[in-house]
């Protein structure tokens, strides 16, 4: 007869037998209720469960009340070794501890936080965030046909690529093997958590095969049945798996290790091609690694976008998924037609593109040009700052920074610095991120702002930034991140601008306003100038380049030259039909270019006559930026796309 394990009692720690009813040494009770048989108890003198989340073979998930942090609202998974043999005891025990040893190292934002472990009353108790929102099984039941848009899938999948390839390039790396739509949490605002690591396990160089194969079968890769040590290889296959249950409906554990075709309007071929070699049976034959993965479902779902609007003649994707001979190789993640080479001399080519990059999976809504003219920078609501080769459109980096804690943060703005090889970043998260190109893992913040952050701008020596937020423009050191100033405005501010000369900041504000700042004066100088210019919200300021003129762009579909020191207006350009979003100059003051909402870029003079109307837009454009040189213009628009084309004749 297998004989139960002992009962270890809180309060002296003495062995009991598993059915005492008191210990024996101390005459404590042994049986203080679970969360399960009473839902309101406090555990450890301070989480007061709520409710009961989930329940497993091994314990239970509670929603609880932490009472001393403000009852602030943690999952508490609870795990009894009543009923187990001594065996079965020591086994689950080891697995809760490592699964707890494992949490508490790793930061990651789509990945719960740790906060406590503890035992009490013969129960493992591990407290976490509580992650708001449903199983990603349940999510994907109430969806037409058990499935997902082909967007929000790959928006799934990029962000699952995300946390694998963190877990993966650990030291040693982590293999979760047990990725399935029940092991993630997806919230409101459509972000995905992975829960459950209590099979995951450190790769382990040398080891031929796993102790014991864990997995859910139609999820798990073939490895994982113990044939030989699982690697990240298996993640990938999982995902495979998943991504293909996202876009059939076809739930894999009816079928493991087959998967039916795409069909023609739920994939293009390259994406068949990327599930197919996921999908491959033999490790060594799937891609690489999740970065991979997730580069070419940016590639592809940006393509995918593209397609859907510019509607070409789709055909049947006909076959099965069967093993390749070869491994995965990616192919580039944005294409060119300039071939992957320099522009061309400029001769009478203006308006001649130079490059697409799709790297991006929802709008974009700023641009900015490295110092030197190499690279282009974009923001976006996906979350991300992508830094790319202007002339080929080449991936060379991805700022995921501001994908971060509770809530993740659509980007708004952002500026390479004019002397530093810095970016600053921002947007719904209130938080001005400061990085360093080369060393993007080590961000500084400011975080003063208490709404979401519309408009930043470096001062033209690198040292300070204007940023504005709400109906507050703040002015703070860039080494430091201390504030200098706050200024308070009568409404919200959606932009803002420095000078030339470091000496006057300018903001545009919902009420039509211009207010232009002295930066010579004392900080707790409020004073400044205020200029009525539209009748609707300026949605974008800039400076000429000698500071002597003040461009704006209006939901009244106009750009207007203000004289700052006269407050007149100098021009008012009606070449729009719709609100104008974004408005630049050209490094020498001569021209403006200016876009919006319908659809067009126009570059035009200071008499205000229009020299060129680039067409080649079927969205509304978010952000332009004129090349350092003057030669180029980048501009980033709603379907997720930046184009690069000659700006001058």
């Amino acid at each position: 007869m297998t004989s139960l394990s002992p009962f270890f009692c809180s309060q002296c720690g003495a062995a009991n037998d598993n059915r005492a009813v008191n210990c024996f040494a101390c005459g404590q009770s042994l049986h203080t209720p679970s969360p399960q048989q009473s839902p309101h108890i406090l555990l450890k003198g301070r989480y007061h469960t709520v409710s009961q989340l989930g329940q497993g073979g091994m314990g239970s998930v509670y929603k609880a009340e932490d009472n001393e942090l403000g009852n602030r609202l943690v999952a508490v998974k609870e795990m009894s070794q009543r009923g187990l043999t001594e065996q079965e005891a020591l086994e689950a025990t080891e697995a809760f501890k490592q699964e707890a040893m494992m949490l508490a190292a790793l930061l990651h934002p789509h990945l719960p936080r740790i906060y406590d472990h503890f035992l009490e009353n013969g129960r493992w108790y591990l407290v976490m965030d509580f992650i708001e929102g449903q199983t990603l099984e349940d999510y994907l039941e109430k969806q037409p046909g058990q499935r997902l848009p082909l967007q929000e899938a790959f928006e799934y999948a990029i962000q699952l690529c995300s946390v694998l390839d963190y877990l993966h390039t650990r030291q040693p790396a982590i293999i979760f093997r047990d990725l399935k739509p029940s092991n993630l949490i997806r919230t409101d605002d459509a972000q995905l958590y992975l829960v459950d690591f209590g099979i995951a396990r450190h790769f382990k160089p040398g080891q031929a095969r796993d102790t014991v194969a864990f997995g859910s079968p139609g999820y798990a890769a073939p490895e994982q049945y113990g044939k030989v040590q699982t690697t990240p290889a298996a993640d990938i296959y999982s995902l495979g798996a998943l991504l293909h249950q996202m876009l059939t409906g076809n739930d894999p554990s009816i079928s493991p290790f087959f998967f039916a075709p795409l069909s023609s309007t739920t994939g293009s071929p390259a994406l068949q091609n990327l599930l197919k070699h996921m999908l491959d049976m033999e490790a060594l034959n799937r891609p690489a690694s999740a970065s991979l993965v997730k580069q070419q479902l940016q590639r592809i779902a940006a393509q995918e976008s593209l397609n859907q609007h510019s509607s070409p003649n789709s055909t049947s994707l006909q076959g099965t998924y069967t093993p390749s001979t070869t491994p995965y190789q990616a192919t580039t993640i944005a294409s060119s037609t300039s071939n992957n080479q320099q522009p061309a001399p400029l001769q009478s080519q203006q308006g001649r593109r130079i490059c697409i990059y799709r790297g991006h999976i929802d709008l974009v809504t700023a641009v900015t040009w490295s110092p030197d003219g190499q690279q282009v920078a974009s923001a976006s609501h996906d979350k991300t700052v992508q830094i790319w080769n202007a002339a080929t459109g080449e991936l060379q980096q991805i700022y995921e920074g501001h994908v971060r804690g509770w809530r993740s943060s659509q980007l708004y703005t952002l500026a390479w610095s004019p002397i530093q090889n810095r970016i600053a970043s921002a947007g719904g998260d209130k938080i001005i991120q400061l990085w360093n190109v080369r060393l993007p893992r080590n961000p500084s913040y400011y975080n003063q702002h208490k709404e979401s952050v519309t408009g930043l701008a470096w001062s033209p020596g690198g040292t300070r930034i204007a940023s504005v937020s709400g109906d507050m423009l703040h002015i703070w050191n860039t080494s430091t991140c201390a504030n200098i100033a706050m200024y308070n405005q009568e409404t919200t501010i959606q932009s803002v601008a420095w000078s030339s000369d470091s000496i006057q900041v300018a903001s545009g504000s919902k009420n039509g306003k211009i207010s232009i700042y002295k930066m010579n004066k004392p900080a707790s100088d409020s004073s400044h100038a205020t200029h009525v210019v539209h009748n609707a919200t300026i949605q974008a300021v800039a400076w000429s380049p000698d500071g002597k003129l003040l461009a704006s762009a209006s939901d009244d579909s106009t750009v207007r030259i203000l004289d700052p020191v006269t407050g007149t207006i100098n021009l008012i350009y009606k070449g729009h039909t719709r609100p104008v979003k974004t408005v630049a100059w050209s490094p020498d003051g001569r021209l403006l270019a200016s876009a919006g909402e319908d659809e067009t870029v126009q570059i035009w003079d200071l008499t205000g006559k229009k020299l060129f109307t680039h067409l080649d837009y079927y969205a509304t454009i978010y952000s332009i930026a004129w090349s350092p040189d003057g030669r180029y213009i980048a501009a980033g628009d709603a379907h997720k796309l930046v184009h690069v084309w000659v700006a001058t004749r």
